[in-house]
């Protein structure tokens, strides 16, 4: 691995280092090591949903960053990282299957590990990568072993539900809506400001707080050599990865995860009506087969985060806390 300094990174160089690790399939991986951290402050790796980047969190982070040793991550597809074709070669696993987001948490966890000296890591993630987390436990136990987890704070993994699960139908409906309308993104934009000024009034965006939109805005857009901006995660890329959970088997196995670290999940309000999104439907469901606390936010959707940074910010912060 290496800290880098040329291309497009989601978080600006004078708030986090950067470094660029191999992941799955030699995939590249920018992860981000914030400045300034106290001395033997807790470490906290964060994990950004699908579509999203690490710094589209950036105003969260840097709060927690007084407290803790903040590390973050773009995905696969995302932000400053490699961006695999969706389209997977004859026989070959999908470039986003679940299962290489896991193996890419691992590889970034280890990297955080050597960073840190194998002090305790607590981890908490947003909807994509907090599905790979539990991917990770579910299906690779000994990988996820050689990790020094502590404890794990969970927004909304989107697992999705088995046929014989009660929401199923409501999961197939609505994902294949979420899959036709990102394939239908507008990629190209003016400026950050511009894309900012757009999400006010659409859909789910409109209900973030200004400043987690405008942090999304900068993540998200990557600048073109003409001037102009692009989404640096593709709408075929999301589009595919969106395709690709709809796989119900991490769900299925969620019994098997590893007891010895402290975990919790935390969903949005799932009797918000028909709107809800069915990643809020399944959380409590997941939480149960994982016999782990649930922590229920009234009033706000899959993309909690954003909308009610202050709440995020305090269920985090009670992650080392609580130690």
């Amino acid at each position: 691995m290496r800290e880098t300094s040329p291309g497009f990174v989601s978080i600006p160089g004078d708030t986090a280092k950067s470094f660029s690790i191999t992941g799955d399939d030699g995939i590249r991986l920018t992860v981000y090591r914030f400045v300034g951290a106290p001395a033997g402050a807790p470490i906290l790796l964060w994990g950004h949903a699908g579509g999203f980047a690490a710094g589209s969190y950036l105003p969260l982070l840097e709060a927690l960053s007084h407290e803790a040793e903040i590390f973050a991550f773009d995905a696969r597809g995302h932000g400053g990282s490699g961006v695999p074709p969706p389209e997977a070669e004859s026989g070959a696993e999908p470039p986003y299957h679940p299962d290489r987001f896991a193996r890419d948490l691992a590889a970034i966890a280890a990297f955080v590990a050597m960073q840190t000296g194998g002090r305790p890591i607590h981890y908490a993630a947003h909807s994509l990568n907090a599905a790979a987390f539990l991917r990770l436990g579910c299906r690779f136990p000994a990988l996820f072993g050689t990790i020094p987890w502590r404890r794990a704070l969970l927004f909304e993994p989107p697992l999705f539900p088995p046929r014989e699960q009660p929401i199923h139908g409501e999961a197939v409906a609505k994902n294949k809506a979420l899959v036709a309308r990102t394939r239908l993104r507008r990629r190209h934009w003016r400026s950050p400001e511009d894309f900012a000024d757009y999400l006010k009034g659409r859909g789910v965006f409109a209900s973030f707080a200004p400043t987690m939109r405008v942090a999304h805005a900068r993540a998200a857009l990557r600048p073109t050599p003409d001037g102009q901006y692009v989404l640096a995660c593709p709408p075929e890329v999301e589009a595919a990865m969106y395709a690709a959970f709809t796989d119900p088997s991490t769900y299925a196995l969620l019994p098997r995860f590893p007891r010895n670290i402290a975990l919790r999940l935390v969903s949005g309000d799932p009797d918000t009506g028909p709107s809800r999104d069915w990643v809020t439907a399944i959380t409590g469901f997941a939480a149960e087969r994982l016999d782990a606390p649930l922590s229920i936010l009234p009033d706000l959707g899959h993309l909690m985060v954003f909308e009610d940074p202050g709440q995020a910010l305090d269920l985090v912060r009670k992650i080392w806390r609580d130690d």
